[in-house]
């Protein structure tokens, strides 16, 4: 599923995760594969749950022990202009940032294939057909190497990922509670 040949385990990543399905599916893959990432979160405070997003991603890393930073963002600050593009300066400044001070120059993030599907829709209404379309498995933002190693997923190969895995987990959980009983 996580596309390997991108990634080098003798390295450590940074791991930008918003804390919804596609970014806690690749974490979680991430750390299951005994990669070295320290994990990076932005708050922007632009939806009502979005502390949700955090407490999710800070208990992940504090119950597998990972190194975690979050930028708390003001929702003030997005009220002109578009919200996305200054949202990815803020975030990607945040990782460049984090990045720095850990002596880390690459980050991996969770985009799908969905994701590259819809650029190229965006790409295309917008007449931005120079150069490449969609969003590329390796890319360079502000010094940083970007890589995504869940590209050739779709969206819903990552929900039927997670919900196996959260059942898996479960099956565990009873396994061990009846051993503890008998």
């Amino acid at each position: 599923m996580l596309d390997e040949s991108l990634l080098d385990k003798n390295r450590k990543y940074l791991v930008g995760v918003s804390g919804g399905v596609d970014s806690m599916a690749l974490l979680d893959m991430l750390v299951k594969k005994a990669y070295n990432v320290i994990v990076v979160h932005y708050n922007y405070h632009f939806r009502e749950d979005s502390d949700l997003d955090e407490n999710l991603v800070r208990s992940y890393c504090q119950n597998h022990h990972l190194p975690f930073y979050v930028r708390q963002g003001d929702k003030k600050e997005y009220q002109k202009g578009n919200f996305e593009m200054l949202a990815r300066e803020k975030r990607y400044a945040f990782y460049k940032e984090i990045g720095d001070l850990n002596g880390i120059d690459t980050i991996i993030l969770g985009h799908h294939l969905n994701d590259h599907l819809e650029t190229i829709v965006m790409q295309l209404q917008r007449h931005n057909t120079k150069g490449y379309l969609g969003i590329k498995e390796q890319s360079y933002v502000k010094n940083m190497h970007v890589v995504r190693p869940l590209l050739k997923l779709k969206k819903q190969q990552l929900i039927v990922l997670k919900i196996i895995l959260n059942i898996m987990k479960t099956i565990q959980t009873m396994i061990h509670v009846i051993h503890v009983i008998m």
